[in-house]
Parts: structure tokens; sequence; C-alpha cells
């Protein structure tokens, strides 16, 4: 669960640092035209743009909220399970049969009680 979180956070932080220089790259051009502008600060400008579009992209490409969910229900669902087996394990009950103490179940239900595995 956590390789899908850490590489979501990754591509948002990249992707917004690269827009943040992007767009100062951009400011510093605008200011002073495309002319008299370095030819190094363009590059920086293209290339973070281009940097930015690919990272922000990434997300939506490969489907990264979607993966998250997948993974939160993966991840409550073998909690659930490894709860009911550590619980199944202390009781004796295990899923619907009293395996360690059937008496505690079918005492009351009228039923002879005999060694072996019983249904509730």
């Amino acid at each position: 669960m956590t390789f899908f979180y850490k590489q979501y956070f990754i591509s948002l932080a990249i992707g917004s640092g690269a827009a943040l220089v992007s767009l100062l790259c951009i400011f510093f051009v605008s200011k002073e035209g495309w002319e008299k502008t370095n030819n190094a600060l363009i590059n920086v400008g293209v290339t973070s743009f281009v940097t930015t579009l690919f990272f922000l992209n990434t997300s939506q490409i490969f489907q990264h909220s979607e993966n998250l969910k997948v993974s939160q229900d993966l991840y409550a669902n073998y909690t659930t399970l490894n709860n009911q087996l550590r619980s199944s394990l202390s009781s004796g009950v295990i899923g619907n049969f009293c395996v360690l103490f059937p008496s505690l179940i079918l005492s009351n239900s009228g039923v002879d009680v005999q060694p072996g595995f019983y249904s509730r």
C-alpha cells in the first residue's frame, strides 16, 4: 500500500516543483522579452514544462487514485482476516464450527454432544 502512496506523492511533488520552475521561467522571459532572454533560461522553462506535463499526467495514466483505493480495500480485508483468525484461535470457534468447546454452542440446543466438529 505504501508503494502506491509513495509513487503518487512523488509524482505530485515533482510535477508541482517543475510547474513552479516553469512559471518562474515564463515570468523572466516575459519580463525581458523572448529575444533578450538567455537560451539556457528558455531551455529550462521548456524542459520543466514538459516535466510538469509528464509527472502530473502520470497519476492519471497509471490510475494512482484507483490503485490507492484497491490497496486500501485489500489492506482492510487482510486486517479483518487477521483479526478473525486471532479471534478464532483464542476462542476455539472457526466460522460456524466450534472446534475446542462444542458443548458451549450445543449445550442449550438439546443435541447430544459428540467429539469432533459441530455446526452452529
